[in-house]
């Protein structure tokens, strides 16, 4: 690993981190899971990484179709006191995804 520039836009350096990284550790490991920060989850990076590794990422709200999904009417089932979330699909990059909506009563009182 390398140390990077804490000048560098997380969303650009991610994608050649995250793919440099895989490459080296499938030389010697089976890795079939990767999971980022949501500074990994844009489109190119998304696009890039998706034939070679699942992974899992919380989906930015400045992403629209987030925004729209988050909003979205939909029966929330309770995942644990205080917190409901809910399943949906994305094609987010044309990348499928499946996404869960979980909602915080304790965070949205706070907001």
């Amino acid at each position: 690993m390398e140390g990077l520039s804490g000048n560098q836009s997380d969303k650009t350096t991610f994608r050649e981190t995250i793919t440099n990284y895989i490459a080296q550790l499938q030389t010697t490991y089976e890795v079939a899971d990767l999971l980022m920060d949501s500074a990994g989850y844009c489109a190119q990076t998304i696009q890039r990484i998706s034939d070679t590794i699942n992974w899992i990422s919380r989906v930015p709200e400045t992403i629209k179709e987030a925004r729209i999904a988050i909003e979205a009417d939909g029966e929330m089932k309770e995942l644990s006191p205080g917190y409901r979330y809910r399943m949906t699909t994305s094609n987010y990059a044309g990348v499928e995804q499946r996404w869960a909506i979980i909602h915080s009563q304790e965070s949205y009182q706070k907001s």
